[in-house]
């Protein structure tokens, strides 16, 4: 080979290379099995030539075939005004590219016929890494680790100063993880379903009394008449659950729409313990909500193996909630006494990702998420709404619950 067509990365030039012609209704891609490579400059891979008899030879100054048979990493730089002639009939290939005066759909490139994904070739160049044609299912395994904040003011004891001594909104959570799972199935043509899984339990947090203003007096902790309260904490732990299904197509190659169906729980606990006298009173509340959501992937930064991006999902939904509430006083125990409800509410989730494809079929996944319930049972709020002395109770629905943190994983496609 000598100095003739040059590829994007310095990595020298390249003559009469062999490469695939283009077959009426076939579709190729350096991607696929059964390709090897050809070396130059540095050793590393520049071009892929399939091992199959339909290639033709690239002279110095002809034009490359348009289907796309150049690495990932590289796109050529040159004489490419139109695809080289070929011996097929005008029309559409497989993987969506035109060939002579033909006009296709908005099917994309290989890539996205094969996935779903029609962020592949957004610079009008080969398939980007991570873009496998033939890819029909991807799985998604990350750790999600959240915190829980802007909690709502709720005084719980007040001291002989007239000041709140103890109040649930100046709680702050730990960090806490668990899974989140997803799987993609590509229906062809810039479309796929996909759903998802996660739950992260103990989502915990506590707040104390300092001693000042003691002894303390409650303040809408039902009808319980506590005593001698020197010191007292109050303690919150959170579980979140979801899952979701959801079809999605692509509109053009950056954005991809979102529709479906999803589920969430929130369940916490809330005590308050007045350590001196060993009397506490306990707040338990579920919500569950079902309904349907809208929502948008956008990729506004490729760089190749390296992309950067956003997901935004909100919809409205039915909320089933609940609470149960005991208190210990002296030693004897009170309830559990209870309410339940049906309300709205809504569920919204904004996040940014980033993924690094190491191969053709693995890729690490990172990212930050916000999540928002609105319209949803907290425990804090339950506390002055139960009558021990005549076993009744109600509730209240109207609570916000605002959760955020980072996720990391791994993603597989074949």
């Amino acid at each position: 080979m000598a100095g003739g067509l040059a590829f994007a990365g310095d990595l020298g030039f390249v003559e009469n290379i062999a490469v695939p012609m283009p077959e009426a209704g076939g579709s190729f891609s350096s991607m696929d099995g059964g390709y090897e490579s050809v070396l130059v400059g540095d050793g590393d891979d520049i071009v892929a030539i399939p091992a199959q008899p339909n290639r033709g030879v690239v002279e110095q100054g002809s034009a490359v075939p348009a289907m796309g048979s150049f690495s990932c990493d590289f796109e050529p730089t040159g004489a490419v005004a139109e695809a080289a002639p070929w011996g097929g009939v005008p029309g559409c290939g497989a993987n969506g590219h035109c060939h002579g005066d033909a006009e296709c759909g908005q099917c994309g490139d290989a890539c996205q016929d094969a996935f779903g994904d029609c962020f592949c070739g957004s610079r009008g160049g080969a398939c980007h890494g991570g873009c496998r044609p033939g890819s029909r299912w991807a799985i998604q395994a990350d750790a999600l680790v959240l915190w829980r904040n802007n909690f709502g003011n709720q005084p719980l004891l007040t001291g002989t100063n007239g000041m709140v001594a103890l109040d649930a909104g100046d709680v702050q959570t730990s960090a806490a993880a668990g899974p989140r799972i997803g799987v993609l199935r590509s229906l062809g043509c810039g479309r796929a379903i996909e759903g998802s899984y996660f739950n992260v339990g103990g989502i915990q947090g506590s707040t104390a009394t300092d001693g000042v203003g003691a002894p303390y007096t409650p303040v809408g902790l039902a009808d319980i008449a506590f005593t001698d309260i020197e010191a007292a904490e109050y303690t919150t732990r959170g579980q979140i659950k979801s899952a979701e299904l959801n079809y999605r197509w692509c509109q053009g190659r950056r954005i991809i729409w979102l529709a479906g169906i999803r589920w969430v729980e929130w369940n916490e606990v809330a005590t308050v313990d007045m350590r001196a006298v060993n009397d506490n009173v306990q707040a338990r509340t579920g919500n569950d909500l079902y309904g349907g959501q809208l929502g948008c992937r956008l990729r506004f930064w490729d760089l190749g193996k390296w992309q950067v991006g956003a997901v935004g999902k909100a919809g409205v939904f039915g909320n089933t909630a609940y609470q149960q509430t005991t208190a210990l006083v002296d030693g004897e125990q009170f309830g559990p006494i209870g309410a339940n409800d049906d309300a709205v509410a809504f569920f919204g989730e904004v996040g940014i990702n980033s993924t690094l494809w190491l191969n053709r079929w693995l890729a690490w996944r990172a990212g930050y998420n916000f999540f928002w319930l609105q319209g949803v049972a907290t425990a804090a709020q339950q506390f002055p709404l139960n009558n021990y002395g005549s076993g009744t109770a109600t509730i209240v629905v109207n609570d916000a619950v605002f959760l955020q943190g980072f996720s990391t994983g791994l993603e597989t496609r074949w």
